[in-house]
């Protein structure tokens, strides 16, 4: 799909207010409402937005430990590799699955709350792949976060998020960030709808409370209380990059343990790098694992190069990711809650 002028503010505004109304959104971007309700409606229905969710803190949920999994596979018919895929999509723990070309064969997310599913796990996918499997490298994983994911804009977009009063996003405003280091008080009506939120949080309250049974009352006090205990951070959708023709590495970066370098290349990530769209740190051999979303591998070939300028003998390996199999912001939170 070809974007236009509209659909590119459309994308950019709800990357950060994914609750927004669409009367609000049809103001803030100065056009009408059919024009914009159309545009949004296209947009889901062809799959360019394929989810709207709730930017969470894992810790809030019960998540202490994630890692990043890369598998080697020996030569493998396909219809043998897609046997495969089918059954790590089935594991709870594994919230993305995508398919790499170059040094590994896969590379997935893994997280959940105890060592023992951790371990579990990593000995579930190699009973899977059984004499196919050459090499499972687990990365601990230090951080885990979005960055400025407007890959698909050429200008910039000035938007004033404080003058948005619609989606919650007064409250997500004026709430100070506190980091969540243990998982926050949730029975189970919180747990069935952040389950449900996980991959349907452009939902109006009936369509909540028609799937879940939740009155709409109980499920904006919810989520107003989950936006106060800094549980919920703020909505956002996810943009599917090959439906508009993108294509997306994964640039793996050892900065040589100089803390004052990646300090510096985080910032310019954050701050510069429109198609820098997500950023893993690992206590590993690769510290930083970029995740870039170009139009062509000459435009990757450049975005090394300037690295390399400004930062000097940084040590690279480069990975196309040919196709993601799962891609969920969280797990169910039932399958990662402590009880206890």
């Amino acid at each position: 799909m070809k974007l236009d002028v509209i659909d590119k503010k459309i994308l950019a505004i709800l990357l950060n207010c994914g609750r927004i109304s669409i009367k609000e959104l049809a103001e803030t971007i100065g056009n009408n409402y059919p024009t914009i309700i159309k545009k949004v409606n296209k947009l889901v229905d062809t799959g360019v937005i394929r989810n709207f969710y709730p930017v969470l803190q894992f810790p809030g949920i019960g998540v202490r430990k994630y890692m990043s999994l890369y598998i080697t596979l020996k030569t493998i018919p396909e219809e043998k590799k897609q046997l495969l895929v089918k059954e790590f999509v089935k594991n709870p723990f594994l919230i993305e699955i995508s398919e790499l070309e170059g040094k590994y064969n896969f590379n997935m997310l893994l997280v959940c709350n105890y060592i023992k599913e951790a371990h579990e796990t990593i000995n579930y996918i190699q009973r899977v792949c059984g004499d196919y499997l050459l090499e499972l490298t687990a990365m601990q994983t230090y951080m885990i976060s979005p960055l400025n994911r407007k890959f698909f804009m050429e200008e910039d977009l000035e938007i004033d998020y404080n003058k948005i009063i619609t989606g919650y996003q007064p409250l997500i405003n004026k709430t100070k960030l506190v980091h969540i280091g243990k998982q926050v008080k949730l029975n189970e009506e919180d747990i069935k709808l952040l389950n449900y939120l996980k991959l349907n949080a452009g939902d109006s309250f009936e369509e909540i409370k028609d799937k879940t049974g939740i009155n709409s009352s109980v499920v904006d006090y919810k989520i107003q209380k989950y936006i106060q205990e800094n549980l919920i951070r703020y909505f956002t959708i996810e943009i599917d990059h090959n439906k508009i023709g993108d294509y997306q590495y994964l640039l793996f970066l050892n900065m040589k343990g100089n803390e004052e370098k990646k300090k510096h290349l985080i910032d310019d990530l954050y701050k510069n790098q429109k198609q820098a769209y997500h950023l893993f740190e690992y206590l590993n051999y690769w510290e930083i694992v970029v995740t870039y979303c170009v139009k062509d591998q000459s435009m990757m070939d450049e975005i090394i190069n300037n690295l390399k300028k400004e930062y000097g003998d940084i040590q690279h390996q480069l990975l196309y990711i040919k196709k993601k199999y799962k891609s969920e912001p969280y797990p169910n939170v039932d399958k990662v809650y402590s009880k206890e």
